[in-house]
């Protein structure tokens, strides 16, 4: 077993897989490049976007994609938001339980 050092502070930013849903389909696997934010900063985060609606808050957070057509950029996730309304929720919960886990379900 190799010695590898734990380093406490985190890369500033992560790559996570997405479950896209489709209406009518199966979910869509993609990954997404997502900003590192530490517990303070998630809470300011929200404070910040607070009544603000998906395509306002997610180009805050994603800063790349992968298994998408075409390249990542703010008007292409405003589309991707309009399209496919439950990809926010999607992104949001990828995002969330990447940072701090999913919670367990009973």
């Amino acid at each position: 077993m190799e010695n590898h050092l734990f380093d406490i502070d985190p890369d500033p930013s992560f790559w996570a897989d997405v479950s896209i849903p489709v209406a009518g389909g199966e979910p869509v696997g993609v990954k997404m490049q997502f900003a590192y934010f530490d517990r303070d900063q998630y809470l300011d985060f929200w404070k910040e976007m607070e009544g603000k609606l998906d395509h306002e808050v997610l180009p805050q957070i994603v800063t790349d994609w992968r298994g998408f057509r075409e390249r990542y950029s703010c008007d292409a996730m405003a589309r991707l938001l309009k399209k496919r309304p439950r990809a926010g929720r999607a992104i949001l919960d990828a995002w969330k339980d990447e940072l701090f886990g999913a919670p367990e379900k009973n």
